[in-house]
């Protein structure tokens, strides 16, 4: 059996437009419109993080010394303690006024879990005084420096 297909040559196909296949174009154009305005803002924040100053604890953490403020959590510092100190290096936690407790509550946290662990902590701490000028006045603020090692 023998099937033989011969198109007719007055019938042309007219190139149909399909509303899906516009709604997906307008699609591909609005994605290709916000991923450039996402690549642009992610320069944008790239160069602003470029300009402004490193702060302290950024460029501390290389060198393993904390200093804390009395707004930070406890539980995070002592996250981050615990996992340099696993490493076997000497961390450098320091915190003036309202931050001693902070600080404080960090080791006891680092000690407790360590201690879980079956690992000692070694802790000295020094006491020491700052003298600092608000509005023309000189106050003295004690603080604690720690520096803990396994």
């Amino acid at each position: 059996m023998e099937i033989k297909i011969n198109p007719s040559q007055s019938q042309k196909i007219s190139p149909q437009t399909n509303p899906i296949d516009k709604s997906q174009t307008q699609n591909s154009q609005i994605m290709l419109e916000l991923q450039k305005q996402i690549e642009y803002l992610q320069q944008q924040l790239q160069q602003l993080q470029k300009q402004q100053k490193p702060q302290p604890q950024q460029s501390n953490n290389l060198s393993n010394e904390f200093i804390i403020k009395s707004g930070m959590k406890a539980s995070y510092i002592a996250l981050r303690v615990e996992q340099i100190l696993m490493l076997n290096k000497t961390v450098v936690i320091s915190a003036l006024g309202y931050a001693v407790p902070v600080l404080l509550d960090t080791i006891f946290l680092v000690r407790k879990d360590l201690n879980r662990m079956g690992k000692n902590i070694n802790v000295s701490i020094e006491l020491f005084e700052r003298e600092v000028s608000t509005n023309g006045k000189t106050k003295t603020i004690s603080g604690i420096k720690a520096t803990l090692s396994i």
